[in-house]
Order: C-alpha cells, then sequence, then structure tokens
C-alpha cells in the first residue's frame, strides 16, 4: 500500500485539506462527494456524521472523513475506487482561485505583511481574521507531499518525492534572549467551517493503530530517504530560500532549455500565455516567485542539482571563495535522522548531516566503490595496511592519510573507478580529469559531497610573497630591458603590497572599534569586507584630520606613503581611543541571558568598541606592532623605492635600495601575521576531545599553516562555531575571558545581500532586571 502511486497521492491531498487557511463558512466541493469513495466503515461514519448533522453538505461530510482517513485499524477511504483526477482537479480549482491559502513562508514579505498588520507586538498565534489580513497580502505558498505539489497553479505532479509539507508558521520573530540568534515563527489559523465541526469530532476514542500511524509517517518520510546522511529534503528550501531571484530564474532558464523532466511542456499547459512562443529566459522572467518555485519544483532533484553546479561553473551564480549558501528561512525543515542541511559552495550541491560523519561516509563511500568482485581489487591496494579484514584495513588507511590522499589513491585508480564515483556520491556534475589542477578541483568536490570543509583561500599576503622574489633579483640596470624588467616586477609587487596594507588597515581599524555584538543578530562576530570598509575608512578619514599630517581618503584609495603612516596613526587611535570613540559601555539588557544568569560564563564585551575590553599588556603590545609596522615601512625607504619605478633608468632603484626594501617588507609581513592583524581565513581541520570536555582544535589557513585553539567546545556560545570559516587575531587577548576573540569570515556576493535584508522581527520587551553586576559577576 505505501508504495501505491495512488494511495500517496490521496494521502497528499488530505495533508493540504488538513493545514491550510480557509474563509470562515468555506465549503468544499460538491466533486468531493463524487469523487470520494468510502469503505465499509467510512460509509457507516458517513451516514452516522449525516444523521447528526443534517444541514452540512454531503462534500463536507467527506472532506471532514478524508481528513481523518483512518480510524483505528481501519482505514474509511477506499484509495482504489476514489476517483483521484477530479479530486485533484476540484481542489486544485479552489486552490488557484485562492479560496484555499496557504502561507508564502520562503521571503521577508511574510515579515513585511505580518508588521503591517500587528507591526511589532508579536503574537504566537493568530485568530483566523487577522490570519487572513496579512495572508492576503501573500503569495500563493507552495509545499509538497509525495509527488504533488501545491501553490500558484494548484495541485500539479513532480517528478520527484519530497517531504515539504504545508505548514502553518509564518513570520519570523527573534528570540527573548539577546544572545539566542534562533527564531520563533507566528503560527496563522483556519476559518470556521462545517467540515472542520464535523473533522474535530471524529476519532476522539479510538486512535490510529501504531502501523497505520507508521505507514502515514512512511508516506510523507519513507525510510529509505529518512535514514539517508545525504537527506535531500532541503533542496527545495535552498532554491527558494539561499539563492537571490535573479539567481531562480537563471536555473528555471536551464531548466526549460534542457526541458528537464519534459518542464516545457509542463511550463506552456500550466502558464497558458502564448508560452510556447517565449524564450526560456523571458518566460522564466515572467512568472511570479510562487509560480517560479512550483516550476522549478516539477523536475527532478538530481536535474535542480547538475544545473545548479552548472551555473556556478559558468559563473552565473557567483559564489566566493569561502562562501557556503544555505536556507536562511527553515520552516521546522525536515532533514531525516542526520538532520541534514542543504548547501552551495563553488564546489557544488550537498546535503551535510548536523554531525560530523565525514570518516565514517568516506570509508563506506569507498567500500561501495569496491563492492563485490571488486572487493579483491581493494583487498589488493591496501595490502600493506594492518587489519584482519579488508574493512580494518581501509579504516586505518583512512585514518592514517588526509582525505585527499585517501580519495585519489582509490578513486583515481582507474578511470572505471572514477566513473563509478560519480554515480555513488550522489547527484552533480562531474567530468573526468584532464590536468592535475582538475583532479585537484574533483577531488576537492567529491570530499564536499561527503562533508568536508571547504579549503581555505589564499592568504591575503600571497601575492606580495610571490612577486618579491622576482624584484628582489635585480642587480644593476645596465640595459632599457633591465630597466623595464624592474619596473614591471616593482609594479606588481607594490600593486599587491598597497592592497595588502590597505586591506590589513581596514581590517584592523574595524576590529579594534567597531561593535562585534551589535542588535542585528546575524551581524555578531562576522567579518565582511564591505562592512569593514563602511566603517573604518570613514573612522580613518576623521582621525586623519583631527591628528593632521596625513590625508586618508574615505575612499580608501590611497598612496603607499599614506598607508605607511596610517598604521602609526591607528596606532595612536588605540593608546587614545576616546579622542575619537567614545567608551560606550553596553546595556546589561542586552547581554546574553546565559552570562547574566549563569555563573560559568562572562561576557567579556563590556563595551561598544573591542579596544576598550582589550587586556592593557596586549593593547600595547598591538599598539607597539603597529609603530614597528610604520617604523619599519620608513626605515625601508619603501615608498621612495616605490616612486622611484617611473624614474627614468639612469635614477632607478638600485640592488642595495631595492634589498633593503624588500627585507623591510618581508619583517613587515612576517610581524602582522605572527601577531594575527591579517585578515586571513581559517578553518577547521582537527578537533581532539577527552573525557572531561576538554578540546583541541587544529586550524589551517590557505598556507597549510597550523593554529592550535584550547577550551571548552561551549565556552564562548556566542561566538561562530569552530566549524566555519573564520579569522582568528590570535595576537589580542580580552580583558574577562581566557577564550581568542574568533569572527566568522563571510565573502561578499549576491547571497550576503539576501542576509542583509533578511530582519527577523525584533520584540520589544520589558526586561525584570536591567542592574549589571557587580565587578567580576555575571
Amino acid at each position: 500500500m505505501r508504495e501505491d502511486l495512488n494511495f500517496q497521492r490521496l494521502f497528499a491531498v488530505r495533508e493540504f485539506t488538513l493545514d491550510c487557511i480557509l474563509s470562515n463558512g468555506y465549503h468544499f466541493p460538491d466533486a468531493f462527494d463524487t469523487a470520494i469513495a468510502l469503505s465499509d466503515g467510512g460509509t457507516d461514519l458517513y451516514d452516522s456524521l449525516s444523521a447528526e448533522h443534517p444541514d452540512k453538505t454531503p462534500a463536507d461530510i467527506k472532506a471532514a472523513i478524508l481528513g481523518q482517513f483512518a480510524l483505528g485499524d481501519n482505514f474509511l477511504v477506499d484509495y482504489k475506487a476514489t476517483d483521484l483526477p477530479v479530486l485533484i482537479d476540484a481542489l486544485g480549482a479552489d486552490i488557484r482561485a485562492l479560496k484555499i491559502r496557504y502561507p508564502w513562508v520562503y521571503s521577508n514579505e511574510v515579515e513585511a505583511a505580518y508588521m503591517s498588520v500587528h507591526g511589532r507586538d508579536h503574537q504566537r498565534f493568530l485568530p483566523h481574521q487577522e490570519s487572513m489580513e496579512i495572508i492576503k497580502l501573500l503569495p500563493q505558498g507552495v509545499f509538497q507531499v509525495a509527488d504533488l505539489t501545491v501553490g500558484p497553479f494548484g495541485i500539479v505532479p513532480v517528478a520527484e518525492h519530497r517531504c515539504l509539507p504545508n505548514t502553518l508558521c509564518g513570520a519570523e520573530v527573534v528570540c527573548v534572549d539577546p544572545g539566542c540568534p534562533e527564531v520563533n515563527h507566528v503560527k496563522f489559523s483556519t476559518g470556521a467551517t462545517d467540515a472542520g465541526v464535523i473533522y474535530s469530532s471524529i476519532g476522539r476514542d479510538i486512535p490510529l493503530s501504531i502501523a497505520i500511524t507508521r505507514l502515514f509517517g512512511d508516506i510523507m518520510k519513507p525510510d529509505e530517504a529518512y535514514y539517508r546522511p545525504n537527506n535531500d529534503w532541503g533542496l527545495p528550501w535552498l532554491v527558494a530560500s539561499g539563492l537571490t531571484t535573479y539567481e531562480r530564474r537563471a536555473l528555471l532558464a536551464s531548466l526549460l532549455t534542457q526541458d528537464s523532466n519534459g518542464l516545457r511542456k509542463q511550463a506552456n499547459l500550466l502558464l497558458d500565455r502564448g508560452a510556447s512562443r517565449k524564450a526560456p529566459s523571458d518566460l522564466a522572467a515572467g512568472v511570479s516567485e510562487a509560480e517560479l518555485l512550483q516550476l522549478i519544483l516539477i523536475v527532478s532533484n538530481a536535474e535542480i542539482i547538475c544545473h545548479l553546479e552548472r551555473l556556478v561553473d559558468v559563473g552565473e551564480i557567483v559564489l566566493g571563495p569561502s562562501e557556503t549558501r544555505y536556507p536562511i528561512r527553515n520552516r521546522h525543515t525536515e532533514g531525516g535522522y542526520f538532520n541534514s542541511q542543504a548547501e552551495l559552495s563553488r564546489l557544488g550541491v550537498r546535503f551535510r548531516p548536523r554531525r560530523n560523519w565525514t570518516s565514517l561516509r568516506l570509508t563506506n563511500f569507498l567500500l561501495a566503490l569496491y563492492d563485490g568482485p571488486l572487493r579483491e581489487d581493494l583487498s589488493w591496494a591496501l595490502r600493506n595496511e594492518p587489519g584482519k579484514s579488508v574493512q580494518d584495513q581501509l579504516e586505518h588507511f583512512v585514518a592514517s592519510r588526509t582525505p585527499e590522499d585517501a580519495l585519489s589513491s582509490l578513486v583515481l585508480a582507474s578511470r572505471a573507478q572514477t566513473t563509478h564515483a560519480f554515480r555513488l556520491v550522489g547527484p552533480g556534475r562531474f567530468e573526468l580529469p584532464t590536468s592535475a589542477d582538475n583532479e585537484r578541483v574533483l577531488v576537492q568536490r567529491i570530499l564536499w559531497k561527503l562533508g568536508m570543509p571547504l579549503p581555505p583561500p589564499p592568504v591575503v599576503e600571497a601575492r606580495v610573497l610571490r612577486h618579491l622574489p622576482a624584484f628582489e633579483q635585480y642587480g644593476a640596470v645596465q640595459t632599457e630591458q633591465d630597466a623595464e624588467e624592474v619596473r614591471s616586477s616593482g609594479v606588481s609587487l607594490f600593486v599587491a603590497l598597497e592592497e595588502l596594507l590597505q586591506e590589513t588597515i581596514t581590517y584592523v581599524c574595524w576590529l579594534m572599534f567597531a561593535d562585534h555584538y551589535p542588535e542585528k543578530r546575524d551581524q555578531r562576530f562576522t567579518y565582511r569586507v564591505s562592512w569593514a570598509r563602511a566603517f573604518a575608512n570613514p573612522l580613518l578619514a576623521r582621525a586623519a584630520v583631527a591628528r593632521g599630517g596625513i590625508q586618508y581618503s574615505s575612499d580608501g584609495a590611497n598612496a603607499l606613503g599614506t598607508l605607511v603612516e596610517t598604521f602609526a596613526m591607528i596606532a595612536g587611535m588605540c593608546a587614545e581611543p576616546e579622542a575619537l570613540i567614545p567608551a560606550a559601555d553596553r546595556p546589561y539588557a542586552s547581554f546574553p541571558h546565559l552570562a547574566r544568569h549563569s555563573p560559568l560564563h562572562s561576557f567579556p564585551f563590556l563595551h561598544r568598541s573591542l579596544v576598550f575590553d582589550i587586556e592593557p599588556g596586549s593593547l600595547q603590545e598591538i599598539i607597539s606592532v603597529l609603530h614597528g609596522v610604520a617604523a619599519d615601512l620608513r626605515s625601508g625607504q619603501v615608498a621612495r623605492v616605490r616612486n622611484g619605478l617611473s624614474h627614468p633608468r639612469s635614477s632607478l632603484p638600485q640592488e642595495p635600495e631595492i634589498a633593503m626594501a624588500c627585507a623591510s617588507i618581508r619583517r613587515v609581513v612576517s610581524t602582522l601575521r605572527h601577531n594575527g592583524l591579517f585578515p586571513n581565513v581559517y578553518v577547521c581541520t582537527r578537533t581532539v576531545t577527552d573525557f572531561v570536555g576538554r578540546t583541541e582544535y587544529v586550524l589551517q589557513d590557505g598556507e597549510r599553516r597550523e593554529l592550535l585553539l584550547s577550551g571548552s567546545a561551549t565556552a564562548a556560545p556566542w561566538l561562530p562555531d569552530v566549524a566555519v570559516p573564520q579569522l582568528v587575531p590570535h595576537g589580542i587577548r580580552l580583558l574577562h575571558s581566557h577564550q581568542p576573540l574568533r569572527l566568522k569570515f563571510v565573502d561578499d556576493t549576491p547571497f550576503t545581500e539576501l542576509l542583509d535584508a533578511h530582519s527577523p522581527i525584533a520584540v520589544e520587551h520589558a526586561e525584570l532586571d536591567t542592574s549589571a553586576p557587580a565587578s567580576g559577576d555575571g
């Protein structure tokens, strides 16, 4: 029965009639009476209900029985005899006519609609009339049960069985705990209907049997999908809430162009607006957001994933080197037993369990790759590994090598094994490698899909260090060709150096003087270049005017000499921060509840600028480093050498000057890197926890340099998760914490515009206790 398509679809129709919003007095279409066939038990119930409610229509009585579907161990509806197409057409017509409504939950429209009616007055449950005021301002919601979607086109069969059940959860409201990033949802309610009155009276004394309860659960969440670590039910949420509108339309156009799963024909039938004569891009540009999502869901997950990855590879979807897209909004999304989340990066789409199962998944993937008669080949490949069985040997092999080496050795062993791996790892855009670079990316893509983090991007000083040797090699300039080579290599070096110094200045200024615990919760302890520039450039321009001596451009376009002196200026700002930044205390009411009420946790960010919360000795060290950078670049006459590159050959910098400048640059790069003042991205590569909860984290940057962090994993719960790409200014020690400051790194891309626009409703609430604790407490 569970495998019967008619049963699955009838169950889906049942779900669509339960969690929806009906107007007061709504009556189900007469077709519900003619199309729904009842079992013997259902017929007896129908007769009883008809006698009990003589004023109710047969269609409403049968709709209530369909909603109940079963009592005890007996089905009330004959799923084989029910005329499902007629039932779907009748229900779909009322859905298209907006007589039956579903909340649109994938964008900020739901919060905007809520606030237009209620402002910031938070109500967890809305009565029907208030629900309708909001729902009428929203598009028709899109959901899916089994292989049926519901949305603006009514009920549409699709290629993929998914678990995207309709929900009545609406606007997001931030948690009352100021330190909690989670959100609550406002719940809508349906109207008073005859079918609802009847439904509420059925089955009070006869609960569903365990067998039928499990059957219903299996229709919604089949075991074979529920227990997959790469459960893909979150893909619709990623498409709806992890892509920009432009990207979604590009995805639909790509699917239409390839006519994936017969999408073009279905789109023409559903739209009926001369769609057959339109180019895919024009058709995709002309549909609403709700229509767009329901059309995309017609196609299988594998097709959606392959087209998404193609759009990323060709640059139509722009992702940063460290960026991982995820659904911004999740209304109780179901990720199966492993609570998997859909994610998109430059390496493709994946479904990652919330716990880190990468090693186990890699081992099982390699076992599957060498299943059956190929197991002997695996035994031969692992012949030198210790172990009593092939699985023991494989586990030792995986544990004693990097994941990249383990995968390369066994997956790329032959062309056949490589193509077999493509099929095993799941849907994606894979190609056989034709070069060492292709091979490296392929290995990274497979590992990404198995749960590995993205490799860290190149360190910010990489370009400078790459250009330094070429400039250092020049001795006496004797010919015009020598002069051109000196100029070329020198200009490349100093352009890279100016960019590095400007980026570092921006980062250090933002780091020292910005508020890293702002009111908007998804901006806390997060570094984005655009935010840092918007904060630092005006502040530095004001400081330059106040101090005199240099002119700092607020657009960030500064000459090398100005950049050198700016390091000294920032050092002076750190020594006397009150001259430009007030030492504003953070309101105690905004502290996380955990820090306010638990003796285990202290909250070291007591001011709205970090500089006031740094341990004095650490602050003095930073000031010395910044002064030292400026002094080193001055003594190396770096600006003079830079300017001398534009002179005639006879006046170009000579070997001693070049050597002195390059040595100065190397010392400065080393000093800033050593003190953690470069905005270099780290990713966590190893974690070790002992039985009392002491944890060591090994992080690596883009040069595979390691940084060891120690401490309990929950010692600073307001800081970013260690698993995300982050900056670690390890040269800074906080005044009231042994934990190093960590900052989540976010690339500036079109996706971050969605993050910026995402605004859960901030509720204004009275604080019971706003008094600060005594010094040293809380």
